[in-house]
Protein backbone atom coordinates (compact mmCIF):
# COMPACT_ATOMS: atom_id res chain seq x y z
CA UNK A 1 0.00 0.00 0.00
CA UNK A 2 2.78 2.47 0.98
CA UNK A 3 4.78 1.69 -2.03
CA UNK A 4 1.28 2.32 -3.98
CA UNK A 5 0.95 5.35 -2.17
CA UNK A 6 5.06 6.39 -3.10
CA UNK A 7 3.80 6.01 -7.01
CA UNK A 8 1.09 8.26 -7.05
CA UNK A 9 3.12 11.00 -5.06
CA UNK A 10 6.02 11.03 -7.56
CA UNK A 11 3.29 11.42 -10.41
CA UNK A 12 3.79 7.43 -11.35
CA UNK A 13 0.25 7.04 -11.51
CA UNK A 14 0.07 4.13 -13.83
CA UNK A 15 2.34 1.99 -11.97
CA UNK A 16 0.36 3.10 -8.46
CA UNK A 17 -2.96 2.37 -10.22
CA UNK A 18 -1.70 -1.09 -11.40
CA UNK A 19 -0.50 -1.84 -7.42
CA UNK A 20 -3.85 -0.59 -6.10
CA UNK A 21 -5.26 -3.36 -8.34
CA UNK A 22 -2.90 -5.47 -7.47
CA UNK A 23 -3.71 -4.91 -4.03
CA UNK A 24 -7.71 -5.13 -4.06
CA UNK A 25 -7.55 -8.81 -5.87
CA UNK A 26 -5.30 -9.93 -2.86
CA UNK A 27 -6.60 -8.46 -0.09
CA UNK A 28 -9.90 -9.05 0.86
CA UNK A 29 -11.61 -7.76 3.60
CA UNK A 30 -8.61 -6.11 5.00
CA UNK A 31 -9.19 -2.65 7.24
CA UNK A 32 -6.80 -0.72 4.16
CA UNK A 33 -9.91 -1.92 1.78
CA UNK A 34 -12.07 1.02 1.74
CA UNK A 35 -8.59 3.46 1.92
CA UNK A 36 -7.28 1.15 -1.19
CA UNK A 37 -10.95 1.76 -3.13
CA UNK A 38 -10.66 5.77 -2.19
CA UNK A 39 -6.80 5.89 -3.58
CA UNK A 40 -7.73 4.12 -6.62
CA UNK A 41 -10.31 6.66 -7.00
CA UNK A 42 -7.82 9.58 -6.36
CA UNK A 43 -5.50 7.82 -9.18
CA UNK A 44 -7.90 7.65 -11.88
CA UNK A 45 -8.68 10.63 -11.34
CA UNK A 46 -5.30 12.44 -11.48
CA UNK A 47 -4.57 10.18 -14.66
CA UNK A 48 -8.10 11.93 -15.87
CA UNK A 49 -9.83 8.97 -16.36
CA UNK A 50 -13.34 10.53 -14.92
CA UNK A 51 -15.38 7.68 -16.36
CA UNK A 52 -13.60 5.13 -14.54
CA UNK A 53 -12.72 7.61 -11.20
CA UNK A 54 -16.50 7.96 -10.93
CA UNK A 55 -17.28 4.67 -10.79
CA UNK A 56 -15.20 3.68 -8.08
CA UNK A 57 -15.58 7.08 -5.91
CA UNK A 58 -19.24 5.60 -6.42
CA UNK A 59 -18.55 2.19 -5.41
CA UNK A 60 -16.77 3.85 -1.97
CA UNK A 61 -19.67 6.41 -1.23
CA UNK A 62 -21.85 3.08 -1.60
CA UNK A 63 -19.76 0.71 0.14
CA UNK A 64 -18.37 3.05 3.04
CA UNK A 65 -20.75 5.45 3.89
CA UNK A 66 -19.16 5.96 7.40
CA UNK A 67 -16.29 5.61 6.42
CA UNK A 68 -13.23 8.73 7.71
CA UNK A 69 -12.70 9.19 4.26
CA UNK A 70 -16.52 9.98 3.32
CA UNK A 71 -16.26 13.62 3.36
CA UNK A 72 -13.25 13.87 1.07
CA UNK A 73 -14.31 11.14 -1.17
CA UNK A 74 -17.90 13.56 -1.92
CA UNK A 75 -15.73 16.60 -2.91
CA UNK A 76 -12.86 14.08 -4.96
CA UNK A 77 -16.40 13.13 -6.50
CA UNK A 78 -17.11 16.54 -7.24
CA UNK A 79 -13.92 17.34 -8.84
CA UNK A 80 -14.32 14.16 -10.88
CA UNK A 81 -17.80 15.38 -12.31
CA UNK A 82 -15.73 18.81 -13.02
CA UNK A 83 -13.20 16.98 -14.89
CA UNK A 84 -15.56 15.38 -16.80
CA UNK A 85 -17.65 19.06 -17.99
CA UNK A 86 -20.81 17.95 -15.73
CA UNK A 87 -20.45 20.89 -14.01
CA UNK A 88 -24.47 21.14 -12.11
CA UNK A 89 -23.78 17.69 -11.05
CA UNK A 90 -20.57 18.83 -9.17
CA UNK A 91 -22.32 21.98 -7.65
CA UNK A 92 -25.10 19.22 -6.04
CA UNK A 93 -22.44 17.34 -4.85
CA UNK A 94 -20.42 20.00 -3.28
CA UNK A 95 -23.18 21.79 -1.60
CA UNK A 96 -24.16 18.48 0.39
CA UNK A 97 -21.01 19.24 2.27
CA UNK A 98 -21.93 20.81 5.51
CA UNK A 99 -19.77 23.04 7.94
CA UNK A 100 -18.75 20.24 9.89
CA UNK A 101 -16.83 18.83 6.78
CA UNK A 102 -14.53 21.73 8.54
CA UNK A 103 -11.87 22.67 5.43
CA UNK A 104 -13.67 20.82 3.22
CA UNK A 105 -16.60 22.62 3.36
CA UNK A 106 -14.40 25.61 2.40
CA UNK A 107 -12.99 24.18 -0.63
CA UNK A 108 -16.35 23.17 -1.80
CA UNK A 109 -17.47 26.59 -1.31
CA UNK A 110 -15.16 27.98 -3.50
CA UNK A 111 -15.53 25.09 -5.64
CA UNK A 112 -19.03 26.17 -6.34
CA UNK A 113 -18.07 29.38 -6.73
CA UNK A 114 -15.76 28.25 -9.98
CA UNK A 115 -18.67 26.87 -11.37
CA UNK A 116 -20.77 29.70 -10.90
CA UNK A 117 -18.19 31.56 -12.60
CA UNK A 118 -17.71 28.89 -15.38
CA UNK A 119 -21.85 28.71 -16.45
CA UNK A 120 -21.50 32.88 -16.11
CA UNK A 121 -24.14 32.88 -13.54
CA UNK A 122 -23.12 36.01 -11.40
CA UNK A 123 -26.30 36.20 -9.66
CA UNK A 124 -26.20 33.14 -8.30
CA UNK A 125 -22.38 33.55 -7.79
CA UNK A 126 -23.65 36.92 -5.39
CA UNK A 127 -26.18 34.59 -3.81
CA UNK A 128 -23.86 31.56 -3.01
CA UNK A 129 -20.86 34.14 -1.57
CA UNK A 130 -23.20 36.27 0.89
CA UNK A 131 -24.83 32.60 2.06
CA UNK A 132 -21.19 32.07 2.37
CA UNK A 133 -20.36 35.06 4.95
CA UNK A 134 -23.85 35.17 6.19
CA UNK A 135 -22.84 31.41 8.25
CA UNK A 136 -22.10 32.05 11.75
CA UNK A 137 -21.89 28.54 12.14
CA UNK A 138 -18.26 28.30 11.35
CA UNK A 139 -15.54 28.63 14.38
CA UNK A 140 -13.50 30.99 11.74
CA UNK A 141 -14.45 32.44 8.55
CA UNK A 142 -11.62 31.93 6.09
CA UNK A 143 -10.91 33.43 2.66
CA UNK A 144 -13.34 35.99 3.53
CA UNK A 145 -11.76 38.39 1.16
CA UNK A 146 -11.59 35.87 -1.59
CA UNK A 147 -15.37 35.47 -1.15
CA UNK A 148 -15.92 39.44 -1.51
CA UNK A 149 -13.76 40.06 -4.52
CA UNK A 150 -16.02 37.46 -6.29
CA UNK A 151 -18.94 39.07 -5.32
CA UNK A 152 -17.55 42.30 -6.47
CA UNK A 153 -16.10 40.60 -9.75
CA UNK A 154 -19.71 38.79 -10.19
CA UNK A 155 -21.59 42.63 -9.71
CA UNK A 156 -18.68 44.03 -12.16
CA UNK A 157 -19.58 41.92 -15.06
CA UNK A 158 -23.44 42.54 -14.48
CA UNK A 159 -22.22 46.28 -14.66
CA UNK A 160 -23.49 46.87 -11.27
CA UNK A 161 -20.29 47.27 -9.10
CA UNK A 162 -22.05 49.88 -6.54
CA UNK A 163 -23.83 46.80 -5.20
CA UNK A 164 -20.90 45.54 -3.90
CA UNK A 165 -19.59 47.96 -1.48
CA UNK A 166 -22.39 47.58 1.05
CA UNK A 167 -21.40 44.13 1.39
CA UNK A 168 -17.78 44.59 1.54
CA UNK A 169 -18.83 47.74 3.99
CA UNK A 170 -21.05 45.13 6.39
CA UNK A 171 -18.01 43.02 6.22
CA UNK A 172 -15.47 44.95 7.38
CA UNK A 173 -17.36 46.35 10.02
CA UNK A 174 -18.16 42.78 11.27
Amino acid sequence: FWHAQCQFFEKKYPLALKEFDDLVTTVKRHPLTPEISYRRASTLYAMRNYTQALTEINRFLTEYFQHQRYDEAQVLKGDILMGKGDLLAAKKVFTELTTESGSLFLYAVFQVGKIYRALEDYEGMVKHFKIYLGHDDLVTKQRVSEALYWIGWAYAQQDNIEQSFHIFINELQD
